[in-house]
């Protein structure tokens, strides 16, 4: 008897033992990411990017108000809010934004003495925790958007993700007359883990829709921060506080920081054969995971904007199949409405569709500029197999392309007497077509030559100084060299191209690395990424064929 009682008492202390044992674990073990979507773990113990400064170039304002044309605090019960006297200053953005001018609209001023006890009736208060200004260099363009501003974003809310209700976002453009957030824009952000709501950060200075408008924090991403004297600021009236004797300086810088994509900035073509990086891959698959997880029905809307285009083309009926569907592949050619124009895009799909609808293979127009909203883009992009474009923002949605999908990038004639060589390279991608390294796309290029150009075509072709005289004609009235340079130069393209590029990445379905590389170099097209297999095997790498050439 007194040993079976012994033996319980035992098994009872043990088991009490192995309890607190596990308690203690439970209260020490690191929290899953789900709680942290959640809200499992109590804010004050959470750790945002936006506080590692010098890694991120992100920097955050506790309850920060603006109303009456003035930014200002409100007074908070938290002991640990972050309050400074800042001001912002453009300064010499040349060497991050190059010669620009600066939009003279936004102002940022606001002391640490700058407080009211409490917001009165004037002032709402954002349900929303977290407003996020995003700014970058050249954002206003697409692809540099993508590559300095979504590439180190995307990374930093991966790694400390927070609800996606909890943060809505802006974009600041440095440069004056160029404010307007673009649906790409819009399409890209929409990829990102936030509320789906966008604006430029002028919307928050301008808005008179309502004379007060509280923050429980304002984020800045993308800038230099400093400490300065006050009385150095180049602004009179920082500060009206009596004890501030310095203040904080924030300014717009290239891009933002992220040390995990820093190989995203490497252009030399030997590191990127063989160097780890895998941020746009990694960036590209985020995206799509976010779109799915917004929008669950995504699937079914590409079958139909797929079936629309066949409808459209009379090439179905509208009861039509999604197994029918499916059998088809779509190649977009990209139309732009204003600068390098494709001339001819109409003879090109006319000849593409004349030589491949019969291997279910049909030609569509690309035209992002008439897109009307974010998912209008995402299904022009989404529904293809293949993308045609000449180097520009135009091919930038390309990374929305399925998987296995091929993107033609075609390469400005570029003769030597005229700047831009850097968009026809071929021993490395180009500034643009970087964004499609070490993706599970086919991203090749091909080189136009004169014929492309719709310009000085009386002049004799043989005579090579006269042509030249006539392409860099700056003489009034009618300069030929603003018509003339890369950037500004509609184009022609001759038609077989695009059938030489249907054929040998669409038309066949012959995956073998080497099989790739000798049909692209037997056409002239260089290979900057692809996404094939070794011999038998069944798996997909990426592999590069680079030109040896630096032209």
């Amino acid at each position: 008897m007194h040993r079976a009682l012994l033996r319980v008492s035992l098994i009872l202390c043990v088991c009490t033992i192995i309890s607190f044992y596990r308690r203690i674990d439970e209260l020490h073990r690191p929290q899953s990411r789900d709680s942290f979507l959640e809200g499992g773990v109590p804010a004050s113990n959470k750790e945002y990017f936006w506080d590692k400064r010098e890694q991120s170039s992100c920097f955050h304002l506790d309850d920060i108000c603006h109303g009456d044309d003035r930014w200002f605090y409100r007074h908070s019960e938290r002991t640990t809010s972050h309050q400074p006297t800042i001001t912002y200053v453009a300064g010499n953005v040349t060497l991050s934004h190059g010669y620009i001018d600066v939009d003279n609209r936004f102002y940022f001023n606001v002391s640490t003495d700058s407080k009211f006890a409490t917001a009165d009736d004037r002032c709402r208060v954002s349900p929303t925790p977290f407003h996020m200004v995003v700014q970058s260099a050249f954002n206003d363009m697409m692809g540099e958007f993508y590559s300095r501003t979504m590439l180190g974003i995307n990374q930093w809310m991966r790694d400390y993700p927070t609800k996606r209700s909890d943060i809505q976002m802006y974009m600041h453009i440095v440069e004056e007359g160029k404010q307007r957030v673009f649906e790409g824009h819009r399409l890209f952000l929409g990829g990102l883990p936030n509320n789906n709501k966008f604006d430029n950060f002028l919307s928050l200075i301008e808005d008179q829709s309502q004379r007060c408008q509280c923050f429980q924090k304002l984020v800045f991403c993308g800038y230099d921060l400093l400490n300065a004297p006050i009385d150095t600021i180049p602004s009179s009236g920082v500060s009206n506080g009596r004890d501030d004797t310095t203040a904080k300086i924030f300014s717009p810088i290239g891009h933002i920081k992220n040390d995990k994509i820093g190989c995203s900035k490497r252009s030399d073509g030997e590191f990127l054969r063989t160097g780890k990086c895998f941020a746009y891959r990694k960036l590209r698959r985020d995206l799509f995971e976010t779109y799915s997880k917004k929008d669950p029905n995504l699937g079914a809307k590409i079958f139909k904007h797929r079936r629309d285009i066949l409808v459209q083309k009379r090439l179905v009926d509208d009861d039509v199949s999604n197994e029918e569907v499916g059998n088809w592949k779509f190649v977009g050619l990209t139309e732009r409405k204003y600068r390098r124009k494709w001339l001819n895009i109409d003879e090109a799909i006319s000849f593409c569709d004349q030589n491949f609808i019969k291997q279910r293979i049909v030609c569509t127009k690309v035209d992002v500029e008439e897109a009307t909203s974010p998912e209008e883009q995402l299904l022009l992009h989404r529904s293809l197999h293949g993308l045609v474009g000449i180097h520009g923002a135009s091919l930038t949605q390309g990374v929305l392309l399925p998987s296995h999908a091929s993107i033609l990038e075609l390469l400005p004639w570029i003769p030597n007497y005229l700047q831009g060589s850097w968009v026809q390279t071929k021993h490395r991608p180009t500034p643009l077509g970087i964004i499609f390294h070490k993706t599970d796309l086919n991203h090749v290029g091909y080189g136009l030559d004169r014929e492309s150009v719709p310009l000085c075509l009386h002049v004799n072709r043989s005579a090579a100084e006269l042509e030249r005289d006539c392409f860099m004609n700056e003489t009034k009235p009618a300069p030929t060299i603003k018509k003339f340079r890369w950037a500004d130069r509609d184009f022609n393209v001759d038609p077989s191209v695009i059938g030489d590029f249907v054929s040998t990445f669409l038309l066949n379905n012959n995956s073998i690395c080497e099989d790739v590389r000798d049909r692209a170099e037997q056409k002239e097209f260089v290979v900057y990424n692809a996404y094939c297999r070794y011999g038998n095997d069944t798996r997909f790498h990426v592999e590069h064929y680079y030109r040896n050439s630096t032209s």
